[in-house]
């Protein structure tokens, strides 16, 4: 996945071939940070739009191959290009995998001018006015037709012990406003 078909693709793929889901309801022992009963359900619930899901699903999938002594081909370029994109995000950011490819150049094969190429991609890309949002649960930066929206700023709504914020951005190509809700 991901290094000769996108998750997408894969998942769409996976969502029609009843045969595969059959196979794969059979198989229970799985990885203990799936929390489902067998292994398909666990794909079927993946989103193709959460790098972490399909990382996951992925070394699910080889797990599973390699337990049942199934030849394929694994290219780990993808986790090594994870791990670098992982090591210089900040921590108030979770990427798509989408976003992801974007970023990643191709051309550069030195780690330390790949992760300089990123850092400065993601500060071009993700504008706030005074402060990055402190999230109370997992990043949802707001996106619009693949590109980041601009983060206005956030605001408490249960006062207390910070037990639920609304997250405001701001599409400045149709100049819409977008919210988050959040709560712990």
């Amino acid at each position: 996945m991901e290094d000769k078909i996108t998750a997408k693709v894969f998942l769409d793929r996976f969502y029609k071939d009843e045969a595969l889901q059959n196979k794969l309801e059979k198989e229970t022992k799985i990885p203990p940070y799936t929390n489902y009963s067998n292994l398909c359900l666990y794909i079927l619930e993946a989103d193709a739009s959460d790098f972490s899901s399909i990382s996951n699903v992925k070394d699910a999938i080889k797990q599973y191959l390699e337990k049942n002594e199934e030849l394929f081909s694994y290219s780990s370029k993808m986790d090594e290009d994870a791990d670098i994109v992982f090591s210089v995000l900040p921590k108030w950011l979770d990427i798509s995998p989408d976003y992801f490819r974007s970023i990643l150049n191709k051309n550069i094969s030195n780690t330390l001018e790949k992760k300089e190429q990123i850092k400065k991609k993601v500060k071009e890309d993700f504008k706030y006015l005074k402060n990055p949002p402190k999230w109370l649960q997992n990043p949802e930066w707001k996106f619009a037709n693949g590109k980041p929206l601009f983060f206005i700023g956030e605001l408490d709504i249960v006062p207390e012990k910070n037990r639920a914020k609304i997250y405001v951005f701001f599409n400045q190509r149709d100049e819409t406003y977008h919210i988050i809700n959040q709560s712990d």
